[in-house]
């Protein structure tokens, strides 16, 4: 557990729970430890995000819940969620990352992504990870809502939420021509503490995915990390193959 000192009535300030942190990292990876001096004296809130960042902490801004985009975006709404996400996900596309409510192209998103937890969240793994396109085939006739692009089961770590099993294999972002930006929404969910069987998740169907009954099969109603990006097809892509993804 990593504290620092500080010169008020609160006479320690914890910025890390180590009891918490074990439940997110895997066991052979060293903790977080602070490099912040014991002896600086911090006296704002400011103050105290900047020495968390110093001891290798996530940052006020990466830990506070994005949920006036989320409302914005209309994702709140047309996913049928209680409320927005409470912590953010940090998703990586080789050299390029995902910035919320950003955009970018089926280009740059076409290979499976990494995908980790900002913060920490007081659940136990394992844990899932759904990638969604609710505007399918388009925002304004989203028939096919939810397009399913991806599905992971049973990660072992926040860490590393896109190393569980791979129950639906990814599928990256091939809106059609002519439908404008898609919302492309990440979704991670506790699993109750209990390991799924892919076999019951499995499958080639990928439009009109029922976000409400896979929670209700994984026994979590809001999850607990998310983002999501623009993407639109503006005549550059070609996938014959594919009729929409």
């Amino acid at each position: 557990m990593n504290f620092i000192q500080l010169s008020s009535p609160f006479i320690l300030l914890t910025l890390w729970s180590g009891a918490q942190a074990e439940q997110f990292v895997d066991s052979n990876e060293p903790p977080v430890k602070s490099t912040l001096p014991a002896q600086e004296v911090l006296q704002t809130k400011t103050n105290l995000w900047t020495a968390a960042g110093q001891a290798g902490l996530p940052s006020q801004e990466q830990l506070e819940p994005k949920t006036d985009l989320w409302t914005a975006a209309g994702l709140v709404q047309d996913l049928s969620l209680s409320a927005a996400p409470v912590a953010q996900l940090k998703v990586v596309y080789e050299s390029t990352p995902v910035t919320i409510n950003g955009t970018l192209t089926p280009e740059q998103t076409a290979e499976m992504p990494d995908v980790a937890l900002v913060g920490a969240i007081n659940c136990m793994p394992p844990f899932a990870l759904l990638m969604l396109d609710p505007d399918a085939p388009s925002r304004r006739n989203p028939s096919l809502r939810s397009w399913l692009h991806w599905m992971v089961i049973n990660a072992n770590t926040t860490r590393r939420l896109h190393k569980g099993e791979q129950a639906v294999q990814y599928n990256g972002p091939t809106p059609p021509e002519g439908t404008g930006p898609h919302r492309y929404v990440f979704l991670a969910f506790c699993q109750g503490g209990k390991r799924l069987k892919a076999t019951k998740f499995r499958t080639r169907r990928r439009k009109k995915f029922r976000l409400k009954s896979f929670r209700r099969k994984i026994g979590d109603t809001v999850p607990f990390g998310g983002t999501f990006f623009y993407a639109e097809n503006v005549g550059m892509l070609k996938s014959p193959s594919v009729r929409f993804t």
